[in-house]
């Protein structure tokens, strides 16, 4: 991956990989606008006190590309990371990569669900404007009340499902037993632009 340019990064296959809850080699690039770190010393107490309430519009780059330096404005560093929250109000990922994913949501015909129960309220909603209609899912959740659960949260947050089965194993189980032949196997309930 280091010699694909940063910006490249989701188009270097035609299976992207997205981390929307950021990366151990980005970072959040925040302006300084308390002035802490033209005092000299500066403490973990400084440091949160002057992070922002709201990381709605970090500069998420690599931790190698700081943002251009400037006289009158510093950035602060911070990690490029974040806990996947129901409620989390932002991806955590530059902003080309975001534009990327709604982009390829557009194109998708077919989605492995591995243990995720389908509650990231931002993600859904990328996948409910985004996906065409008569997406085949197959959901491998651990159990069939977890499975159940994903598919029905989908669901209920609009995103337009077609065919949808479950595999009730977990991930190792699911990769040895080819759980993903039913979803691979046929042709897709819609057709490509």
């Amino acid at each position: 991956m280091d010699t694909v340019p940063h910006h490249q990064f989701v188009r270097i296959s035609a299976y992207p990989v997205f981390k929307l809850h950021g990366s151990t080699d980005w970072a959040s690039w925040l302006p300084d606008e308390l002035g802490i770190y033209s005092k000299g010393t500066v403490t973990d107490e400084d440091v949160i006190r002057s992070a922002p309430l709201s990381l709605e519009s970090p500069r998420i780059r690599k931790k190698d590309e700081p943002p251009p330096r400037s006289p009158n404005i510093r950035f602060q560093e911070l990690p490029a990371l974040a806990i996947p929250t129901l409620s989390k109000s932002s991806l955590v990922c530059p902003p080309a990569h975001a534009d990327a994913l709604r982009e390829f949501v557009k194109r998708v015909d077919k989605i492995a669900i591995i243990g995720w129960r389908a509650g990231e309220k931002q993600f859904l909603e990328i996948l409910a404007n985004g996906l065409r209609p008569g997406v085949d899912v197959i959901a491998a959740c651990g159990n069939e009340r977890a499975a159940s659960e994903t598919i029905n949260n989908l669901k209920n947050a609009g995103v337009p499902l077609g065919r949808t089965t479950q595999s009730l194993s977990g991930f190792t189980d699911f990769v040895l037993n080819r759980g993903i032949n039913w979803l691979l196997e046929q042709p897709a309930s819609q057709s490509p632009p």
